[in-house]
């Protein structure tokens, strides 16, 4: 089966050899950006600068001026790089931490923890010492008033987690907790910041031996169908001699397309229906009775009823002849009507819908029997269908040795996973539902009208908390040896009760006689209600009565409410009584009901409303997210672990866009009419000298990065998510996405970054990693990459699960020792010719049998082969077509085409195949194979083919 070359998976790999540095050499200067990081990631406070310049470790080391040659003490050089930005000070101070061993700056960083060692064991003493004062204060105030019983009492020094939260029982020892806490809260921050310390120390030295620098090689696998095999097998249909089966085969396809638009109107509104009842009861009766003298007797009896009213009426009448009459009527009328209005509110919605629909339907079904005869009278025939196996030859490409930095960056994909925590947040939301936890105790006077607010619902206003009523009865004069009486009368409205009154009256008797008349008003129920002496006399002419009212009259009352008083002998009397009614704890329970009701209907809307945005947005987002395809994905992966590797790179505090750009940037961008947010960017002739500088400087330093980073051929490899932190996992493990690759990315928990530096940045890029400047190489030069460079640069990266835009086709087989054999013999006459072209002005011979060409060789020092492995001479073209000269050996042509040796091996191929194996991989198709077997033969048999 021919190659077919454009099902072939190219998979780029790497074969990484790592270094060490030897235990002599762990001291030695450099890695600058490991010293700088672990400085800055110290938080190092200047008043603890101050402390650690008299650590007698610390007090003798010494950092040397790149510029001026001269020895500063290392702690000031410390200083004034902290001081510094973080790209400013790894500029001007790195060259001077490069000449300074891990193990110092390892020294300085035990300083800082031993200082904070130190603080914080003086706070601790000053923490117990607040906590014996407290523990005097206590027992002295009271015998220890407002502590606990034991701490009246000498005790050791309490617990630290103990002092927070005891009450102040009076001014000292409010004052003594108050310094407890403070000193304790400081406590806690040094004490933190020492453990940090110490543990950044442990693992700064831990990394002293450790070297992020080795080689690569640079390793692609190319898998290229080579043939079909029988898999598994699926079925099989045994067939006697002469037996004839059916084998039915049905293939069926349906295609559905439909158009539909849908309209929909919808009016919202409330109607309000006003019922009344009214009820009405009368009762009228008339009694008439008349007699004269004549004998004459007649009666009549009458009875109506229309439904409204009832009426009887009855007469008698008798006549005795005479004109004497005597007629007496009585008319009783009694009615009662009473009238009940209610209304009704209905919310009504009217929806009018419009659909239009257009569907076809278009189905096709082939239905093919086939019919199998064993057409043989002596053997049985089996018929075997088997799954197809596609087989993969897979070679593995060598074809660069690199050198490597090599780290692990965390969570890869947090830059690209915002949306699907978004999504993820509104399906928890949708799936949670509504829960509306207000309880209707907590609905109160004061917090109903910010409820209001936060459902946006207008609901009934709580009932008056006070109503005051007051009520005013006049004594008509000249009341004179009789009693009478008056009534005060107040009808409260429903759901309120009176909680207080009180009665103000005055009354005189203008005929007062202390012998005779005397006034006396009595106000029934109430105690102090009386104008009568504890003896039973009055008090004089006038009488005036002040007091509250007691819960015998009005207090407590609902409803209709009234007060009586009598009085006895009044010219004139004027009374005044005023009450305060409050709501019933029945009434505010009806209205607390009633708002919860309103405000839960409230809640549900708001939360029906708030599902529809949810949904929609869900949606939305659903449909950002499916719009990415393979190759973007593949594309911003490799973006993000870019960001992540550079940031990790070159220490926690390098900042993509340091913040003197930053602040240049604030500074020089003025525009009233751009939005917050906006992008903007300061021109040049806007900035001052040394902030173009910098942003220049800034550029220039990109621009080296993406250059000197071979980031089309960057390896990374993503570790399961279990090594993010434990909250993650839940979202993690059961995050999807459309893209299965793009999901495996975003549910890393680390990734291991490989970063091959591209040949001719070896040294630069070493020397910034080491020094802090990639100028202070021994040549300070590395290849110029043009635009054009970068762009072929760019489009050979390789993309996983995607097929390479650039296919290396030109490669050399390497599998067998001969073959091996022959490339090394073809890179010894390479070097034998570039030696002859160095001797020769810059030509190459024009034939491998040029008598100049072996002394050439002697002068390298190599050895010329006269043929190559396979007997045969070396192919050799002045000038080449691939190059300045082509050097290729055809191999043998006695083996197989596949896995023979005779493969070409060039001078030109980029790579070499280093390695070959097969695999295989499932597919849909199906085959049949048809066996005969004789029946005195009917066995199974299964012949292995080797390995």
């Amino acid at each position: 089966m021919p190659e077919l070359i454009n099902s072939q998976r190219r998979i780029p790999k790497a074969t990484y050899v790592p270094r060490t540095i030897p235990a002599g050499a762990q001291a030695a200067s450099g890695r600058v950006i490991e010293k700088t990081a672990f400085l800055r990631s110290m938080d190092i406070r200047p008043e603890e600068l101050r402390a650690i310049a008299s650590v007698r470790a610390v007090k003798s080391l010494k950092a040397r001026e790149a510029g001026t040659g001269a020895d500063r003490p290392l702690i000031d050089v410390v200083r004034d790089f902290l001081s510094a930005s973080a790209v400013a000070g790894l500029r001007r101070y790195g060259p001077a931490f490069a000449r300074v061993s891990m193990l110092d700056i390892a020294k300085v960083g035990e300083a800082v923890a031993l200082v904070r060692a130190e603080s914080a064991s003086a706070l601790r003493e000053a923490v117990h010492k607040v906590d014996n004062l407290r523990s005097t204060i206590g027992a002295a105030g009271n015998a220890g008033a407002g502590l606990p019983a034991e701490a009246a009492e000498p005790h050791p020094p309490t617990p630290l987690a103990t002092i927070r939260g005891r009450p102040a029982g009076d001014a000292e020892r409010a004052t003594a907790l108050e310094a407890s806490s403070k000193v304790m809260a400081a406590l806690e921050d040094i004490q933190a910041a020492s453990d940090k310390a110490s543990r950044l120390v442990s693992q700064f030295k831990y990394q002293v031996p450790l070297a992020p620098v080795g080689q690569i090689h640079l390793e692609r696998l190319e898998m290229t169908p080579v043939g079909m095999e029988h898999g598994e097998l699926v079925h099989s249909i045994p067939l006697t001699p002469t037996e004839t089966v059916n084998v039915s085969h049905r293939e069926w396809s349906q295609s559905t397309q439909s158009y539909e638009t849908l309209a929909l109107e919808a009016l919202e509104g409330f109607s309000e229906t006003g019922v009344t009842e009214k009820h009405d009861l009368a009762r009228a009766s008339e009694v008439e009775a008349k007699h004269s003298s004549s004998l004459d007797v007649s009666g009549s009896i009458s009875a109506t009823y229309n439904g409204g009213a009832y009426s009887l009426t009855a007469s008698a009448a008798v006549a005795y002849g005479s004109k004497d009459e005597s007629r007496q009527a009585e008319k009783d009328s009694i009615a009662h009507s009473m009238a009940v209005t209610r209304t009704a509110s209905t919310r009504t919605k009217k929806e009018h819908q419009t659909s239009f629909k257009v569907s076809s339907v278009a189905g096709a079904e082939d239905l093919a029997v086939q019919v199998i005869t064993n057409a043989s009278t002596t053997e049985a025939m089996r018929v075997d269908y088997y799954q197809l196996l596609r087989k993969w030859r897979v070679d593995l490409i060598r074809y660069g040795l690199r050198m490597t930095y090599d780290l692990v960056i965390p969570n890869p994909g947090i830059g690209l996973i915002s949306k699907l925590i978004e999504l993820s947040a509104l399906n928890q939301s949708i799936l949670a539902g509504n829960s509306f936890t207000l309880d209707p105790v907590g609905i109160t006077r004061g917090d109903w009208q910010e409820l209001e607010k936060a459902y946006g619902v207008a609901i009934e206003a709580p009932p008056v908390e006070t109503l005051q009523m007051m009520r005013t009865a006049k004594v008509p004069g000249q009341s004179y040896d009789k009693w009478g009486s008056a009534t005060v009368q107040f009808t409260l409205p429903d759901g309120y009760t009176v909680t207080s009154g009180h009665f103000r009256g005055l009354f005189s008797l203008y005929d007062y006689n202390p012998n005779g008349r005397h006034l006396n008003v009595d106000i029934l129920g109430e105690p102090q209600g009386s104008t009568s002496t504890p003896t039973g006399e009055y008090q004089g002419a006038d009488a005036f009565l002040d007091f509250d009212l007691t819960t015998a009259t009005l207090v407590g009352r609902t409803g209709e409410v009234f007060l009586v008083f009598e009085y006895h002998n009044i010219d004139y009397g004027d009374a005044t009584v005023s009450i305060e009614a409050q709501p019933t704890l029945e009434a505010m329970q009806a209205w607390q009901g009633k708002v919860w009701a309103q405000l839960h209907e409230a809640d549900q809307a708001n939360f029906e409303a708030r599902m529809v945005v949810a949904r929609d947005r869900k949606a939305q987002i659903e449909a950002e997210i499916a719009q990415f395809d393979a190759l973007t994905l593949r594309k911003m992966e490799r973006e993000e672990v870019m960001k992540g590797v550079i940031q990790w790179l070159l220490g926690p505090h390098f900042a993509l866009m340091p913040d003197d750009i930053r602040a240049s940037i604030a500074a020089h961008v003025v525009d009233a009419d751009a939005k917050p947010g906006a992008y903007a960017f300061p021109v040049a002739h806007e900035l001052r000298e040394d902030e173009w500088h910098s942003i220049l400087d800034q550029g220039e330093l990109i621009k080296f990065l993406h250059n000197a980073i071979e980031w089309e051929n960057v390896i990374f490899f993503a570790y399961p998510y279990f090594w993010d932190r434990a909250e993650n996992f839940d979202f993690k493990r059961f995050l999807m996405h459309p893209d299965p690759v793009h999901r495996d990315f975003l549910r890393a928990g680390y990734t291991r970054v490989v970063l091959p530096v591209r040949p001719g940045f070896e040294t630069c890029l070493a020397m910034l990693m080491e020094t802090g400047d990639a100028t202070l190489a021994p040549d300070a030069k590395y290849p110029y990459v043009s635009i054009g460079e970068e762009v072929r640069n760019f489009a050979k990266t390789n993309y996983e699960a995607i097929p390479p835009a650039n296919p290396d086709r030109n490669v050399r087989t390497l599998l067998y020792p001969v073959q091996r054999q022959a490339w090394q013999e073809i890179q010894n006459i390479m070097q034998s010719l570039e030696q002859y072209r160095t001797d020769n002005t810059g030509t190459y011979p024009p034939n491998l049998t040029d008598p100049k060409l072996a002394a050439a060789a002697a002068k390298a020092g190599v050895k010329l082969s006269a043929a190559d492995p396979f007997g045969a001479p070396y192919n050799y073209r002045f000038p080449g077509i691939y190059g300045d000269y082509d050097l290729w050996t055809t191999g043998t042509a006695t083996q197989p085409a596949v896995d023979g040796l005779d493969g070409v091996i060039s001078s030109w191929a980029e790579g070499s195949v280093v390695g070959r194996w097969y695999e295989y991989t499932p597919t849909s198709a199906l085959d049949v194979a048809v066996t005969m077997i004789p029946l005195n033969q009917a066995k199974l048999g299964t012949q292995p083919s080797p390995a």
